[in-house]
């Protein structure tokens, strides 16, 4: 049994399976990656025009930057992913 396992990993080393499924299931985590970075911004995005639309949000000022600079820094990251 164990002659035939070893036989299995050979061949699927020399046939490039194992590397192929690893490059999908990177595609695939870069994918989901990249999908949840465009819903935080979108949520981001949200937080920043109701903050801007209600004038009486405590600390509004600081809250505005605060998001400013997340908005910035996710679309910086979605920028360096590539595209998609």
């Amino acid at each position: 049994m164990t002659l035939r396992r070893d036989w299995f990993a050979q061949a699927q080393r020399l046939l490039g399976i194992g590397a192929a499924a690893r490059e999908v299931a990177r595609e695939a985590e870069r994918v989901v990656a990249r999908a949840a970075t465009c819903e935080r911004l979108a949520a981001v995005e949200g937080e920043i025009a109701f903050l801007l639309v209600d004038d009486r949000v405590p600390a509004r000022g600081r809250r505005l930057w605060a998001l400013e600079q997340a908005r910035d820094d996710l679309r910086a990251e979605l920028g360096s992913a590539g595209p998609g």
